[in-house]
Formats: structure tokens, sequence, C-alpha cells
């Protein structure tokens, strides 16, 4: 299962180099590895279960996302 999150700036231009986290909602699941945003501004995570994330980049949260195969999530900074 692969899930893209991308971070864009106002300009909707991705920004390289960010931090970003994933929590799973489900208590038993845990954390996803941590993944850095590539040149166009996406991390890319593959290998888990459908379910409620939250996403976290640098450290601050942005919010709850349905992760979902194929899913990619857009967030502005």
């Amino acid at each position: 299962m692969a899930f893209v999150v991308t971070i864009v700036d106002q300009n909707d231009k991705g920004i390289e180099g960010l931090r970003v986290m994933l929590r799973f909602v489900e208590p038993t699941r845990g954390d996803a590895p941590t993944m850095d945003t590539d040149e166009n501004g996406s991390a890319e995570f593959e290998g888990f279960d459908q379910g409620e994330v939250q996403v976290f980049v640098d450290g601050a949260e942005c919010g709850v996302f349905d992760y979902e195969d194929g899913e990619t999530v857009k967030i502005t900074r």
C-alpha cells in the first residue's frame, strides 16, 4: 500500500527536505518511519494497511487523513 504526502508552498511548488511522520490513530498501530520530502515535496510511505493517520511535518501536526492505497495528501505551508 502506497500513501504519498506532498508539501507545497503558497505558489503550489513542492518543498524539499521537510520531515514527515505518520502516526496511526488506532493505538495498537503506532508510527510509520519518518521520511523526508524529495525535490517535488513528496514523501512516499509503503507497506502499511489502510487506516486513519495523523500527519506531522517538522513536528507540527497537519491533520488526520485516511491512509489508502494510491492516496496523495497535499498540505500547503
